[in-house]
């Protein structure tokens, strides 16, 4: 098992790994699947995760909606060519 800063090390990595980050929103009903606690965690992940983003300067694109408006909305974003405007998380 990896130490504390290798794994922060690890993170900031892969900041610059990808040519634009995605975040799914947490508004899609929870339904227990046997292997998430709650919908109560499910939020408080997802706050961690945005804060995280925030501290580490990666801007990211939220999803939001159903499954195929969060898709059409990727397709939007990757359409783009390389322009990355919308993102929302910077």
């Amino acid at each position: 098992m990896g130490s504390a800063p290798s794994l922060l090390r690890y993170a900031d990595e892969c900041r610059t790994r990808y040519h634009r980050h995605y975040l799914c929103g947490d508004d899609i009903p929870f339904e227990q699947d046997g292997w998430r606690t709650d919908a109560v965690w499910r939020a408080r992940i997802q706050r961690e995760v945005r804060e995280d983003l925030r501290v580490r300067g990666i801007p990211y694109v939220a999803l939001q909606g159903t499954l195929e408006q969060r898709a059409a909305r990727v397709l939007e974003e990757e359409g783009e060519g390389g322009d990355c405007g919308g993102r929302e998380g910077a």
